[in-house]
């Protein structure tokens, strides 16, 4: 395992000799042109209209949602009133019913 290192480690020492120094010139300047286009590209699409549409479509998407929401708990708070109010009466009537029971 450690020749295997070695010969790695100093496989990659040649290779890092062996390009002039032209070649990693062209190669950097070639990664900071990539890097230029790639960031101008994100611009170009954070700016153009259909990214601009998705915005306004989630947005409107998010009001929707949020007022869904309130509808929900408004009836989940109704439905409530209406099951406190069902369990109430039936208690009291479960609750008659055993006193006439017990009077028997």
């Amino acid at each position: 395992m450690r020749k295997v290192l070695i010969v790695a480690v100093a496989s990659l020492g040649l290779m890092t000799a062996a390009c002039s120094k032209a070649t990693q010139e062209k190669t950097s300047e070639d990664t900071k042109a990539a890097a230029a286009k790639t960031g101008e590209a994100i611009k170009d699409v954070a700016s153009s209209p259909e990214m601009k549409s998705v915005g306004s479509d989630l947005k409107a998407a998010a009001h929707e949602t949020a007022d869904a929401a309130k509808d929900v708990a408004g009836q989940a708070k109704v439905a409530g009133k209406d099951i406190a109010s069902d369990v109430k009466k039936n208690t009291a009537e479960a609750k008659e019913k055993v006193q006439e029971d017990t009077k028997k």
